[in-house]
């Protein structure tokens, strides 16, 4: 697999590709790297093989009998490899987080959460809680997926069907209107030209927005600054109400599931700092270590940051007493979780009518450019 790593250094980002077969063996190559994150977006599944996991271990089985029962599972033969990889790091002496890290392509806050519940002893637990955080999330992404599948399948069939107008039926028009020394509908040789224009100029069109993307995805990876002022307009441009509530979810849903084990606010967030993937996330998050380990108070570092809204900045006036620190993130989170949707849902539910729009204003052009030379036809006879 291919990492992505950015190194902060006095002079500036520098950036670059490494590739290891996982997040930790990547980030043993690049040790002071500030960021690793995968090229391509993971493929892994793993919420059934930890939901698994997690009720063997509840039923009494330790990790290592687990392992073994998933392997001889007809279920998991797509991880067979990695499960026995995971058991033979086991008989070696390594703990199962450890085993994870080298053989399971996961992001690092999974791999963290995963280690420090081991160190508690509260494995079972936390691998059912991490089961459910990665379901929330791939049902985020199917409902965008699915929002944005029936938009692109209609703008899909407009350039099929153009394509097809243009190379069977117009042609035909246009000897038939020739040979009677006529011309066809101003429309209809419009939509002929851009046609013809597409069909023998659209190869290099795609082309040239390849090798564009390519270049600018280069450019991200070689020069990081490019990305870290990429992903700050990302959060604070336009487009930001989405991206922020979909952090605050996330953040405070991260923040209650280790606090639950720390019950340190400092060493909490020093994991999420650690493993967040953001590179603008991170440097926000990282100026939050230093105040509070002088005594500051969370809402007054946050307030300080940037990064979060005035109604979270007064629900955080109440994390002053550990024992409410989980609740009230897990409260937060869950109140964004419903405005992310709601935000979410009005996106997509005006995105589609719109390119339902676009689709029938290019499909009723493509009709009536189709109708105007039979109703014109005996004109010329």
């Amino acid at each position: 697999m291919i990492y992505r790593y950015m190194i902060k250094t006095s002079h500036g980002w520098r950036g670059g590709l490494v590739q290891a077969t996982s997040w930790e063996k990547a980030r043993q190559v690049k040790p002071h790297a500030y960021l690793i994150r995968p090229l391509f977006q993971r493929k892994e599944e793993p919420e059934a093989f930890l939901w698994a996991i997690g009720i063997l271990t509840e039923q009494g089985c330790t990790l290592y009998e687990a392992l073994s029962l998933l392997a001889q599972s007809k279920e998991f033969r797509r991880d067979h490899k990695k499960i026995l990889a995971m058991r033979r790091s086991m008989e070696q002496g390594k703990t199962f987080s450890e085993g994870m890290r080298e053989h399971m392509n996961l992001s690092p806050f999974i791999l963290g959460y995963v280690e420090l519940a081991e160190s508690t002893g509260k494995i079972s637990h936390s691998l059912e809680t991490i089961e459910t955080y990665l379901e929330r999330r791939k049902e985020v992404r199917r409902k965008v997926r699915d929002g944005l599948s029936y938009p692109l399948v209609l703008l899909c069939m407009s350039i099929l069907m153009l394509f097809v107008l243009s190379s069977l039926v117009f042609p035909v028009f246009k000897d038939l209107f020739a040979s009677y020394g006529a011309s066809l509908p101003l429309l209809t040789r419009l939509t002929m030209a851009f046609a013809k224009g597409v069909s023998s100029y659209g190869i290099y069109l795609l082309f040239a927005i390849l090798l564009s993307y390519g270049i600018f995805q280069w450019c991200k990876i070689y020069y990081p600054r490019l990305d870290v002022w990429m992903e700050r307009r990302k959060y604070e441009g336009w487009k930001g109400f989405l991206y922020r509530e979909a952090f605050y979810e996330d953040f405070f849903r991260k923040l209650s599931m280790v606090y639950g084990y720390h019950k340190n606010i400092v060493e909490s967030l020093d994991i999420l700092v650690r493993t967040e993937e953001n590179v603008y996330i991170k440097e926000k998050l990282q100026q939050f270590l230093p105040a509070m380990e002088e005594g500051a108070t969370f809402r007054a570092t946050a307030s300080n940051s940037g990064l979060f809204s005035e109604n979270i900045l007064a629900l955080l006036g109440s994390v002053r007493t550990s024992g409410v620190t989980t609740e009230v993130a897990r409260s937060i989170s869950q109140y964004y979780e419903k405005r992310y949707q709601y935000k979410l849902q009005r996106f997509l539910g005006w995105l589609g009518p719109i390119t339902v729009t676009v689709a029938g204003l290019c499909i009723g052009t493509m009709a009536l450019s189709l109708l105007l030379p039979l109703f014109s036809m005996p004109s010329i006879f």
